[in-house]
């Protein structure tokens, strides 16, 4: 319940930063376009924008503790989490 909590009380819209450590590209599906991403470039999450999305978090306005439950993180896309920092601090190589 704690996480939907964070959730839906986003205090901080933006994540802390990042540095990418190896040159990577990013594809963004909607545009149709390839990003590089080169080695060193400082990188910062809009976090507001991934917890509101209703393709990461169905009815995204809605309150629901059962989002965090380990049933459902599951089945979760890999950015529901980056505002809990569960994982590594690290850009993936695409």
């Amino acid at each position: 319940m704690l996480l939907e909590v964070l959730r839906i009380g986003n205090i901080l819209p933006l994540s802390m930063g990042q540095r990418a450590l190896v040159d990577g590209t990013l594809w963004d599906e909607k545009r149709k376009r390839q990003y590089f991403i080169p080695r060193g470039t400082d990188i910062i999450w809009n976090l507001g924008a991934v917890l509101k999305n209703p393709e990461y978090f169905p009815n995204p306005e809605e309150f629901d503790p059962t989002r965090s439950m380990p049933y459902y993180t599951k089945e979760c896309s890999n950015y529901s989490d980056l505002f809990f920092m569960r994982r590594s601090r690290q850009v993936i190589e695409l």
